[in-house]
């Protein structure tokens, strides 16, 4: 696959999938809109790429971040090719450790932000008839546990 004049998103850049995932998609060409909570991090991160990326800090829980990231890829690379959703967070022990705020807030994260930022670039791809939707997921979801 040709990325070396595609324009994506990545969330959840900051580290662990999200930072790997947009230093391979940079040595591969692709020009990208990069987001997490870590502003500085995130300013590292783009200094570090090869080709071309915009920072924009924020909260994936924050519901107007989805389309701020659409309009920064729009405005600054004039087009949106993939947004790889990758933006999450795990909250681990027992029943008796784990406050309700925790939980909830993982669950905002990683389902509710997650599922925001899909239907919002699946509108934007439908419109412009194209686009790559790549969303991450812990194998975590899928297994029982003690914690």
């Amino acid at each position: 696959m040709d990325l070396s004049e595609a324009v994506g998103i990545v969330t959840g850049a900051s580290s662990g999938i999200g930072l790997a995932t947009c230093r391979t998609l940079s040595r591969a060409g692709a020009r990208l809109v990069i987001t997490a909570r870590s502003e500085g991090t995130l300013q590292e991160l783009a200094n570090e790429l090869d080709g071309d990326a915009i920072v924009v800090e924020g909260d994936i829980c924050d519901t107007t971040l989805p389309e701020r990231l659409i309009e920064t890829a729009k405005k600054h690379f004039g087009k949106l090719d993939f947004v790889f959703n990758n933006a999450g967070n795990m909250s681990v022990g027992s029943v008796d450790e784990l406050d309700d705020d925790s939980i909830v807030s993982m669950i905002r994260v990683n389902h509710e932000a997650a599922t925001r930022l899909a239907y919002t670039a699946c509108r934007f791809f439908k419109k412009q008839g194209h686009g790559d939707l790549v969303t991450t997921s812990s194998i975590l979801g899928m297994k029982v546990r003690p914690t």
